[in-house]
């Protein structure tokens, strides 16, 4: 792995542009075109694909942990085809299920401590790669490498998608209820941040109601206090101008 791609995708996410064209402008000073042109290809990471290799920086047993898991799951399928293997494909589902329910909990963590919405559509996008990642090996190899810049989706169980067990034991969904499945999963996550953003920009404009209500109050006092204050000055002037009339009336009295 490249050290300046580990670093790069390493950074806060804000920082990755401007890190990137700086390789880019370093790589083209020392002349060398083709890493200028590799590393100016690289794409700012998602949301979800940024915690996602965050995950795989801070959280390296845990991911290692995850796709053992995935590779026990794999196995179970493929001895799935009796009722010997049921058991095995049962506790190997249950144990990815709870790994990436526990990576999640942390991704939220990272997503909070770097200004990231923790929203379930993030938190969803971010359980898929995981899960692809569990299921493809090619898919673990990316995530390990913590330089993803999308995130990835599962697609069925790989090659073991579909296969059946006998007896007393579970029958596979098909891929495309997988697929169904994930995508209306993904559907009602979008749906409910639009509800929660539509709620807050709601609470929004009702804050934004009451300060104008405020503002409004506060002009209207001001005004009255200037006028108040100018009428006071023009009393203030009058009374000084009679003062002065009859300092100087009396004045004139004294030199008769």
């Amino acid at each position: 792995m490249d050290k300046d791609i580990e670093h790069l995708f390493g950074l806060p996410l804000a920082e990755f542009t401007q890190a990137r064209n700086a390789l880019v402008a370093k790589a083209r000073a020392n002349g060398d075109t083709k890493r200028a042109n590799e590393i100016k290809s690289l794409k700012k990471p998602s949301a979800a694909a940024w915690v996602v290799n965050q995950l795989a920086r801070r959280e390296p047993t845990a991911i290692s942990d995850l796709i053992g898991v995935g590779g026990r799951l794999r196995k179970a399928q493929r001895k799935a085809m009796s009722k010997a293997g049921a058991a095995d494909l049962r506790a190997a589902t249950q144990d990815q299920r709870t790994a990436i329910a526990a990576l999640s909990k942390r991704a939220a963590v990272i997503m909070k401590e770097s200004g990231i919405a923790a929203t379930r559509a993030n938190l969803a996008a971010v359980e898929d790669t995981l899960a692809a990642a569990a299921t493809d090996e090619e898919a673990a190899e990316e995530l390990k490498s913590g330089t993803l810049s999308r995130e990835m989706h599962r697609v069925g169980f790989g090659d073991v998608a579909g296969l059946t067990v006998v007896g007393n034991a579970e029958i596979e969904e098909p891929e495309e209820r997988v697929d169904a499945e994930a995508a209306k999963k993904r559907a009602a996550a979008l749906a409910a941040d639009a509800r929660t953003l539509e709620t807050e920009a709601k609470k929004a404009e009702r804050t934004a109601k009451i300060a104008k209500e405020k503002l409004d109050r506060l002009r209207a006092g001001v005004a009255a206090a200037e006028k108040i204050a100018s009428e006071a000055r023009f009393a203030a002037g009058t009374k000084r101008k009679a003062a002065d009339d009859a300092r100087a009336k009396a004045e004139r009295a004294q030199r008769r």
